[in-house]
């Protein structure tokens, strides 16, 4: 009906989700969950198989993410509008050993990076080697639960702002396993001037 208005129309996907379903699909040692993310993706695809040809142009926020568009769906006009973060001055560096995760854990790729922090700090402190671990943002009860008993890890929930996180932060740790679009705990993180710790999933299309 747009178009047949006479009005341009734009689409912007947050992520290629068809890709980013099928990714957790098969990283999934869950059955049920595992088949739950394929059906996900496949529908996913219907979706983007019927809209996008329909857009004038697509907006996607890195060149990985428009490559991608472009190859998978033939489309003419990809754009790229990045993901980006005020700088203001950056707080002074921290003098602690804290760690410092920003996320929504319910989303499946951030909750398994937040179980692997867990898993990691719970080593350390086994080791006697001295942190402390924030997990900030959403956190369903599995994680709280796997945090439980460790003195160590505080898991704060959802936050005003990010930034007096941030700035306790010795490092940003991003180990995400799969996953798309930009990371804008990297980008927040970055811009407060602190070091990134991550996989190259993490990372991704920021260059």
């Amino acid at each position: 009906p747009l178009k047949a208005s006479g009005l341009k129309v734009v689409i912007s996907p947050e992520n290629l989700d068809s890709r980013l379903w099928a990714d957790i699909s098969a990283r999934s040692d869950d059955p049920p969950y595992r088949r739950w993310a394929g059906i996900v993706s496949r529908n996913f695809l219907l979706l983007e198989r019927t809209y996008l040809p329909m857009a004038d142009q697509v907006w996607v926020c890195s060149e990985v993410d428009g490559l991608r568009f472009r190859e998978q769906f033939g489309l003419a006009d990809v754009r790229v509008a990045p993901n980006v973060v005020d700088v203001d001055r950056p707080p002074l560096q921290a003098s602690g050993r804290d760690l410092v995760y920003v996320a929504q854990m319910g989303y499946r790729p951030n909750e398994e990076a937040a179980l692997y922090l867990i898993e990691m700090s719970r080593k350390f402190a086994a080791r006697g080697i001295e942190h402390r671990l924030h997990l900030v943002g959403r956190a369903p009860e599995n994680v709280r639960r796997a945090a439980t008993g460790q003195p160590q890890i505080s898991v704060h929930g959802i936050v005003p702002n990010t930034a007096s996180f941030l700035a306790m932060a010795a490092v940003v740790p991003v180990p995400l396993q799969s996953g798309g679009g930009t990371r804008i705990k990297i980008i927040e993180a970055m811009a407060s001037a602190r070091p990134v710790v991550s996989t190259r999933i993490g990372i991704e299309g920021i260059n």
